[in-house]
């Protein structure tokens, strides 16, 4: 399952963290990945972008791309596996434009690879920051859909090299492991294999990146479950931190085996303790069991830990075939962030989110790429979700929801 980003960044410029031409990671994956990027033009003008690529090293990958990008929501695809000026391997890329842009990364399998397919997507980094948070990662995580591994990306936005600092608490446990990145280059990604680092112990973690000094990154994580699972999640800035968050649509167990785990941090710097944090969800209309759910944290939060709900495994709390929106709140107005995963329990088939800050007044977003039924089968659904107190009528107009 590929997951659709809805951006709602209006600026003119655009980072990508990780790209990769066509390479296969001997650590977390085995996969013969490659990536490919959209751009969508957020302004009624027509633009040009210009795309910079590095290597881990900051070195220039290949000369930089200038790519005509049409106005009112236009687009530009860029697949990195049909370029033949960039070698295999890992690497970055930087996007700047004279007008606003947004833009989504797939990560799928190279095409010339005939391998089962996996793939995961982020949205690409509109601005940098110092401090990121990842409310779940894992070295050697035991899931229901195997062996989870993620890799940590941090890419230098700065105007000089950086370094970072990765604070890894394991869940059930309140002291971090911190690990020390340093000499970033400017416009490059380094690429943290967590099930290399033999300071940590396997199971899952939650993660703080932190800009020691000056500077500043952007950070995205990939997550990849046993041989053909990958979700992808951008990393919350602290400056993302809210007490309310909105979730567009929780599954419980349908009949197609698809379900929902969601997994909240607790960044507030003290203790949560037990019932200040209430998931909140009614049914959609079409749920084949229309129970409002009301449930709450039974448990004290440490800093920096984390509240976690699983439709698959936690039966007592979730009806089978059950689906709709929920929202997740603190009493007490603590910091929190979320995240979203989707899984099949009966394949590999998953994809990852960021919760929506519930205090969002958008009125326009912007998909940066959707399908209807393509040869391949892929196709894309989008759900609306109302933040406000008062019924609305949403239009999906060519592409641009409004």
């Amino acid at each position: 399952m590929k997951a659709q980003r809805i951006l709602m960044a209006f600026i003119a410029l655009v980072l990508v963290a990780g790209l990769t031409a066509g390479m296969v990671s001997a650590q977390a994956t085995t996969k013969s990945l490659a990536t490919n990027f959209t751009l969508v033009n957020l302004s009624p003008n027509d633009t040009e972008a210009t795309v910079n690529y590095y290597l881990p090293d900051g070195s220039a990958w290949k000369d930089p791309d200038v790519i005509p990008v049409p106005g009112n929501g236009g687009q530009a695809i860029v697949r990195q596996y049909t370029d033949p000026d960039l070698s295999d391997g890992l690497g970055s890329a930087a996007v700047t434009s004279l007008e606003p842009l947004a833009g989504l990364v797939q990560q799928v399998i190279d095409p010339a690879a005939g391998q089962v397919p996996t793939s995961g997507a982020y949205a690409a980094i509109s601005e940098g920051g110092t401090t990121f948070y990842v409310p779940q990662v894992a070295k050697n995580g035991s899931s229901a859909t195997g062996i989870a591994n993620s890799v940590i990306i941090v890419q230098n936005l700065g105007a000089a090299t950086v370094d970072v600092d990765i604070s890894l608490t394991k869940y059930g446990e309140t002291t971090p492991i911190v690990e020390s990145i340093t000499d970033i280059a400017i416009g490059a990604s380094y690429y943290y294999e967590m099930n290399l680092d033999d300071d940590l112990s396997n199971g899952f973690y939650s993660a703080v990146v932190e800009v020691v000094g000056d500077g500043s990154v952007g950070v995205v994580a990939n997550t990849f479950f046993g041989a053909d699972g990958l979700m992808s999640v951008n990393a919350f800035p602290a400056e993302a931190l809210t007490s309310g968050w909105s979730i567009p649509l929780v599954f419980s167990r349908l009949s197609n085996s698809l379900v929902t785990s969601l997994i909240f941090q607790n960044l507030s710097g003290e203790i949560i303790p037990a019932g200040d944090i209430n998931l909140y969800c009614t049914p959609d209309p079409g749920s084949g069991d229309q129970s409002t759910l009301d449930l709450y944290n039974p448990s004290d939060i440490a800093v920096n830990g984390i509240v976690a709900w699983n439709t698959l495994t936690q039966t007592g709390l979730f009806p089978t075939n059950w689906y709709g929106p929920c929202t997740v709140t603190s009493a007490t107005d603590k910091g929190i962030v979320g995240i979203v995963q989707y899984r099949f329990s009966a394949n590999q088939n998953m994809s990852a989110y960021e919760a929506i800050p519930s205090t969002s007044i958008d009125t326009t977003v912007f998909v940066p790429l959707g399908a209807k039924t393509l040869t391949n089968k892929f196709c894309t659904a989008i759900t609306v979700m109302n933040l406000s107190d008062a019924d609305i009528t949403a239009d999906l107009v060519s592409g641009l929801a409004t």
